[in-house]
């Protein structure tokens, strides 16, 4: 995927991310997203932020899936 300054920002419809989140397996992201986004907005978080919540998240969930699977 290219990035360049002058590129357009991406928009998906919702149903799009969640499609997305599904295809790759992502639950944890899928159901938490648009909770998270909304407090990002509201504490300001820059998107580093938000992205590192939102991973940190599913790698714990995995985490405990992992945990409870054994």
């Amino acid at each position: 995927m290219s990035t360049s300054q002058d590129q357009q920002p991406l928009t998906l419809a919702p149903r799009e991310l969640d499609h997305h989140l599904s295809y790759l397996k992502l639950p944890f992201m899928a159901q938490h997203y648009d909770e998270l986004a909304q407090q990002a907005a509201t504490k300001q978080w820059s998107h580093l932020d938000y992205l590192s919540t939102l991973a940190q998240g599913e790698a714990d969930w995995r985490r405990d899936r992992a945990t409870q699977n054994r």
